[in-house]
């Protein structure tokens, strides 16, 4: 119903002049013989009990004019909007007859005095007031069960999801450097093993060939070899 008004407003009192010229040849709802205060579904039901009352097929003296007026109240009090529009024309109306044409010319002191509160204007528009739950002014937008979040809260989701993901960052690009590191030294010291294990084999191979070679020597001036 928010939304209506909201969208409305402009309209309202553009609406104004045309529904009080009708207001002054007949009452819509005394066309349809319901109370201002009726919901859209006894409207509605009471638009169809009264057009088949003076249906033109019927054949009634004047039923077509009634005919016409009926769906003019209708196409009217049908609809919430153009309801609100008409309602709030006739308030104007009243207004205007009692504060003299300058209320006219003042359509927002004069919007104000037509609903006092917003209380009022649901009440008249659906029959009940609404609750305090619908009324929590933390609602987001009026939406039922979704709450407003003030700014400062959303600056500190931020802030902390900001610093959630540097902290990752941080850690990731920490552990990133402590491997390379790890990495490095395991390859250096896999490499070190391996210039010593060929160190090793050479020193031995040629303490084999000196070994050989005095065998050989001996043999040459007639000595046992030491092996």
């Amino acid at each position: 119903m928010s939304q209506i008004l909201r969208t409305c407003r402009p309209d309202i009192f553009l609406m104004c002049r045309y529904y009080g010229s009708q207001r002054n040849q007949h009452n819509y709802y005394e066309t349809l013989r319901v109370s201002p205060t009726s919901s859209q579904k006894e409207i509605r039901e009471a638009f169809i009990k009264r057009s088949k009352e003076i249906h033109p097929d019927r054949g009634d003296k004047g039923s077509h004019e009634e005919f016409v007026k009926l769906n003019e109240a209708y196409n009217t009090l049908g609809k919430e909007h153009t309801r609100l529009q008409y309602d709030m024309s006739n308030r104007v109306n009243d207004i205007s007859s009692h504060t003299g044409a300058g209320a006219a010319r003042r359509p927002q002191r004069v919007y104000n005095r037509v609903y006092t509160s917003r209380e009022e204007w649901e009440i008249r528009m659906t029959g009940r007031p609404r609750t305090a739950r619908q009324y929590d002014p933390n609602n987001y937008y009026g939406i039922t069960g979704i709450k407003r979040v003030s700014n400062l809260r959303i600056a500190l989701l931020l802030f902390i999801f900001s610093a959630v993901g540097v902290a990752l960052q941080f850690l990731a690009v920490h552990r990133s450097v402590t491997f390379q590191r790890q990495n490095l030294i395991n390859r250096s010291t896999e490499s070190e093993k391996r210039l010593a294990r060929i160190h090793t084999e050479r020193a031995g191979t040629l303490s084999e060939q000196l070994e050989r070679f005095e065998d050989r020597v001996r043999q040459k001036k007639g000595v046992n070899p030491t092996r």
